[in-house]
């Protein structure tokens, strides 16, 4: 079993036993318990500071499906009979307790009576699911919808599946003025008090000063360094899916299948404008290639033009097209890159990214 706590000791119950204690989580967070016994019934877990109790949390097994449980949420003014308003109305597959079971996938039959029109539903992945009066639960859970009509009054809606009792709820549109097909009425937006906030942690782990000499530390790219405005950190892998900067959210997609397990640079992509002060620098630790991908938009630094060669592949990032470079460089050998560009740049230039490969022998 998982623990996610920002404590500095977890402890473990089931069924008001205590079968574990750790104080040693990976990265500061992840409290692991190996080989725990599955048991019905009851897990608790504490999180302590200085050996105080300071938080818990308990999870109880369910029990065999027995029944749907419907509920409905409507805007903040009410569900309004203005022909265009939504109510959505949830079903769960429930336990003699009440509680929602996750394996529940039952197939619901609906009916309906009342001014509303039925918008049904949808089933991930498969086919021809929308506007049934029919719909799967997925985890136990799914929902449907009811469009208001003009005509306000009570919605009756009754979900049956077999083997389970079914359940029936109402929900009452109120009247909107509509005057020659028009009304005053703004859609509804869910409000959020100004005053609110975020509560915060019962406990901040004091967090380390970010240490390019401690974090940055690779097989190819040995004493590195960078000396632009923004952090740049070494990683490893490279592939789909990958962060491709440290200040952005812009991931690698579609990248040539040669460069997938390399090791890569996450640079910060807001020094895409600077190119007097910035350098990239480092120690080749192997026989290495160096891939750059560089911004089609952006004057290209002499250091690219110099010492590298067009592949003529491309890579899509973000939706910019980035061109790659690439040179051979012998194990020790320093190597040294500049800005961005030697001139002047785009409001959006996209930073240069680098990636290492491995000579294979």
């Amino acid at each position: 079993m998982y623990v996610v706590s920002n404590c500095t000791k977890v402890k473990l119950y089931i069924n008001n036993k205590l079968i574990a204690i750790n104080d040693k989580a990976d990265s500061g967070y992840l409290y692991k318990f190996p080989k725990v016994e599955f048991q019905e019934g009851e897990i608790k877990v504490e999180g302590y500071l200085n050996d105080k109790l300071l938080v818990s949390q308990t999870k109880k097994t369910v029990g065999e499906s027995v029944a749907i449980k419907l509920s409905s949420t409507v805007g903040p003014e009410g569900w309004l009979a203005d022909g265009s308003d939504i109510a959505l109305v949830d079903f769960e597959i429930v336990d003699k307790e009440g509680h929602r079971n996750p394996l529940g996938r039952n197939k619901v039959d609906f009916t309906i009576s009342g001014p509303g029109i039925w918008r049904g539903g949808y089933n991930s992945g498969k086919a021809n699911t929308t506007n049934n009066l029919f719909l799967d639960a997925e985890a136990g859970i799914n929902r449907v919808a009811i469009r208001s009509m003009l005509q306000s009054g009570a919605v009756t809606i009754t979900a049956s599946a077999e083997g389970l009792k079914s359940d029936t709820i109402t929900i009452t549109s109120k009247s909107v003025a509509i005057d020659n097909g028009l009304s005053k009425l703004l859609p509804q937006e869910f409000k959020v008090d100004p005053n609110f906030e975020e509560p915060l942690p019962i406990y901040t782990p004091k967090t380390e000063p970010y240490n390019p000499a401690r974090v940055n530390k690779s097989d190819l790219f040995t004493k590195f360094s960078y000396t632009g405005n923004g952090k740049a950190a070494l990683r490893k892998n490279v592939h789909w899916g990958k962060k491709a900067y440290t200040d952005m959210e812009h991931n690698y997609t579609v990248i040539p299948r040669y460069l997938v397990g390399s090791e890569y640079i996450r640079v910060p992509n807001s020094d895409g404008k600077y190119w007097a002060r910035d350098q990239l620098q480092f120690i080749a630790g192997k026989d290495m290639i160096i891939y750059v991908g560089h911004d089609d938009r952006v004057e290209r630094p002499v250091f690219l033009t110099k010492d590298y060669k067009d592949t003529g592949d491309d890579v899509n990032l973000g939706g910019v097209k980035m061109s790659l470079f690439k040179r051979i460089a012998k194990k020790g050998e320093s190597i040294i890159m500049a800005g961005n560009s030697d001139g002047d740049v785009p409001e959006n230039t996209r930073m240069y990214f680098v990636i290492g490969k491995k000579v294979k022998k």
